[in-house]
């Protein structure tokens, strides 16, 4: 009977460890892509934006129209200046959201690379270790010691550490969802 529960316990914790670190590699692999992403793609986004935003943007438009009013006219009254101004403030606003969206977008990409580094190599750490509380749990099962106290402390620290495991998971999976969402909604404000 205690050599079928310590093979249990060995497959599941060979079988937990074997997941932990596809996981692992997932989220390095997810980490580089995102860094990658980063660097090449929304950094050449940005730069793009920019140079759009003030070469064509609605508020050079606008700064060369007052100039254009100063230079012919030599006066300009506040009450046309400001009507100029608020006609286009929506669009200039939008656009330099749009600009601060891509910016958030690169820092938030960033962090959510720097976590899955950490999370990656926790989860070898963590999953190692569920591995060899598992065998030292077995064995003192396996050896009959009656001693409930350390079977009881093992078996703590090891559903402890699965539980910071599965909350490394929940972590991996809300970074895949939410650099979805904001890949989605960095498009949709594109166009």
């Amino acid at each position: 009977m205690n050599f079928i529960v310590f093979y249990l316990i060995l497959a599941v914790g060979l079988s937990l460890l074997s997941a932990s670190f596809y996981l692992s590699t997932r989220m390095d692999k997810l980490s580089e892509l995102l860094l990658t992403k980063v660097k090449n793609e929304l950094s050449l986004r940005f730069i793009e934006e920019s140079e759009n935003f003030i070469v064509n943007g609605e508020l050079t438009n606008l700064i060369q129209e007052i100039l254009i009013y100063f230079e012919n006219f030599k006066s300009i009254g506040i009450d046309d200046l400001s009507n100029k101004i608020f006609e286009r403030s929506d669009k200039i606003k939008n656009e330099i959201e749009y600009i601060l969206y891509i910016i958030m977008f690169i820092n938030r990409i960033y962090t959510y690379s720097q976590e899955l580094k950490r999370n990656s190599a926790l989860t070898k750490i963590l999953s190692i270790l569920v591995v060899i509380l598992g065998i030292v749990n077995g064995i003192i099962v396996q050896l009959g010691y009656s001693f409930i106290i350390p079977v009881i402390l093992i078996s703590t620290s090891i559903s402890i550490l699965i539980g910071i495991l599965f909350e490394i998971f929940g972590t991996w999976y809300r970074i895949n969802k939410s650099v979805e969402k904001l890949t989605r909604h960095l498009e949709n404000n594109k166009n």
